[in-house]
């Protein structure tokens, strides 16, 4: 397989289509299918930025699995003048840990509030399932098709609530309302403030507004694995 192949059957792994992966990345429209035989460093630093959890090394050069374990995602990169040798640079420096347990929220869950789930006591009474990125509070299975072709029926989603002052808009977050958890792309309203708007990828969904009054939370999705689903 070539580093195009690799990187498409991780986007595929993840429940996405090229032109979000793109989008969530940062990238230019088309970028992955004008891949060619290598990557620039700027754009993998740029994707692994976005999904730490992809081992950048087997993207590149076929070594290892495509999920980071312990140990730091390595890139093979050309000698800085020209030589035909490389050496094994560091995209990033983080401390080598084990893939954290977390619990793996039902779709019958979603009905109420993330923020009631967290302060109750059931929730060491759910399942708790391997993250294969670090940081994720928690798992969370997405049902029904507004989020499709991008998010198919029955990804489970790894999120982290957002800590306050920026929020990425214009992207897929998962929003905790005071009526349910919602998986959209938000975006900011001319209203000063007081609501958000809340779109589907799906084209057969309208948009709308949520009131900033009823938002318990935002979730930022590190990470995506889709499971075939009866739902």
């Amino acid at each position: 397989m070539s580093p195009k192949d690799r990187l498409k059957l991780f986007i595929d792994s993840i429940g996405l289509k090229p032109a979000s992966f793109e989008r969530e990345c940062g990238l230019g429209n088309g970028f992955v299918s004008k891949i060619g035989d290598s990557i620039r460093r700027g754009k993998l630093e740029l994707i692994s930025k976005r999904f730490p959890e992809l081992n950048l090394d087997w993207v590149i050069n076929e070594k290892g699995d495509m999920l980071v374990g312990e140990g730091d995602p390595l890139v093979e990169t050309p000698r800085a003048r020209g030589g035909r040798s490389a050496v094994s640079e560091r995209l990033s420096d983080p401390e080598p840990e084990q893939l954290e347990l977390i619990p793996l929220l039902p779709i019958e869950a979603i009905a109420g509030s993330l923020q009631g789930i967290s302060q109750g006591v059931e929730l060491r009474d759910y399942r708790k399932i391997k993250s294969p990125v670090r940081g994720a509070d928690w798992a969370i299975q997405i049902s029904g098709d507004s989020m499709e072709p991008d998010y198919k029926n029955g990804t489970i989603l790894f999120i982290k609530k957002l800590s306050g002052g920026f929020t990425p808009w214009g992207h897929p977050l998962v929003i905790d309302t005071i009526d349910g958890v919602l998986f959209k792309i938000i975006f900011e309203t001319d209203d000063h403030g007081q609501s958000i708007e809340a779109r589907s990828i799906n084209p057969k969904y309208p948009p709308f507004r949520i009131e900033t009054s009823c938002v318990l939370g935002i979730y930022r999705v590190l990470g995506g694995t889709f499971i075939n689903s009866t739902i």
